[in-house]
């Protein structure tokens, strides 16, 4: 053997070098050409481990063979394209959704697919995800391409302008849906996998960003730096006015603005009950304090929420007729109370509705619920 491994002297290889197995027999490289001598002058280094680099036969060889790799490389890709089409078309819903594609798209669409064959995944699992995505980008892509013929739309094709509305409603449905699918499995999982401790600890971090555990329609957080910083200050002048005990109830407390409404959550200590009266003292002293920033910023309309998260019930809860009282003087202040087990139930039970009201009829919608179900034979 003149050199155990020829690959290593080429840098540029993709994937389907590792697959590559085999020898190459080579006539020349032992034999002096163009010397006037009876005996052969071989390329092979002193070690005998390997030919010498710059040798003029060793060079044409590697001239060749870069040529057949690249020939390789190019006809192992289509293959590799051709089987993942063929396997994200074994799903039926996936098979008519391309097919069912508008002219022009539903080839790109296969080689769009064909592409995901590239990525070595060895699990079920991982290969449905890539499916998905392939379909989900190849829809924002579809979608981008329309958006260039809107330049030709004229009154005489209005149609067409609603008909990309209408896919575009699909898109963010599905889209939405796989969100709130996610949501769920995250929901569920707190609630059956993790015990009371930890799933308190995993809400008390995550709370704060992720308003959509308090509800739904809270999706993202508005940020404002003026705002935060002068409810920062009323934060640190409400906390010198509350007692020792108040204090040693609480666990934090932020504000956040989302869907044009301003919210103060407040995290109680779990293992702490407090009185709603007391609750609503501290509440009303936020809420004035909020109503006058409002003022000074010239929206003095705009909605103010508190939310206080909390382990155990006020005190008044199961006291008679407390559960009424409790509500009133929460109601007043236009703020609620949640428990950790609450939150999750509620949270569980609004994303739940969702899906079973949306039922992701869409078309593009039984595409992906299809790809997640779809089961390799």
């Amino acid at each position: 053997m003149a050199q155990e491994d020829l690959l290593g002297d080429f840098t540029e290889r993709g994937i389907y070098a590792s697959y590559l197995i085999g020898e190459l027999r080579v006539d020349g490289l032992d034999t002096a050409t163009g010397l006037e001598s009876d005996h052969d002058e071989d390329s092979a280094i002193s070690s005998r481990q390997r030919i010498v680099e710059d040798d003029p036969r060793y060079v044409a060889l590697k001239k060749f063979v870069g040529g057949e790799l690249k020939f390789l490389q190019k006809r192992w890709s289509e293959l590799r394209a051709d089987s993942g089409t063929q396997t994200a078309m074994e799903i039926p819903e996936v098979k008519a959704w391309v097919e069912n594609l508008p002219k022009g798209f539903s080839e790109k669409a296969k080689r769009w697919l064909g592409k995901i064959n590239r990525i070595n995944v060895d699990e079920p699992a991982e290969r449905r995800q890539l499916i998905k995505h392939a379909v989900l980008a190849f829809e924002f892509y579809r979608w981008n391409e329309n958006l260039d013929s809107l330049d030709s739309i004229d009154d005489k094709n209005l149609e067409s302008v609603i008909l990309m509305f209408r896919e575009l409603d699909g898109l963010e449905a599905t889209l939405y849906g796989q969100i709130v699918q996610h949501r769920i499995a995250v929901i569920r999982a707190l609630q059956e996998k993790v015990d009371r401790n930890a799933k308190e600890r995993v809400i008390q971090t995550y709370i704060f960003d992720h308003l959509w555990l308090l509800d739904p329609s809270w999706e993202r957080v508005e940020a404002s730096e003026v705002m935060e910083k002068r409810v920062g200050t009323l934060f640190k002048n409400v906390n010198a006015t509350l007692s020792k005990e108040e204090k040693n109830a609480r666990l934090d407390i932020k504000y956040r603005k989302t869907a044009g409404k301003h919210v103060i959550i407040e995290l109680k200590r779990p293992e702490r009950s407090i009185s709603v009266y007391d609750l609503g003292k501290q509440i009303h002293k936020y809420r004035s304090g909020m109503l006058n920033i409002l003022e000074k910023v010239g929206t003095p309309y705009e909605p103010v929420e508190f939310v206080c998260l909390m382990g155990k019930s006020p005190i008044e809860w199961n006291q008679t007729d407390g559960k009424r009282a409790v509500e009133e003087v929460l109601r007043a202040n236009n703020a609620r109370y949640v428990n950790y087990d609450e939150l999750l139930a509620n949270s569980f039970q609004s994303y739940s509705d969702y899906l079973k009201r949306a039922k992701l009829m869409d078309r593009l919608g039984k595409v992906i619920g299809a790809i997640d179900n779809y089961v390799e034979e």
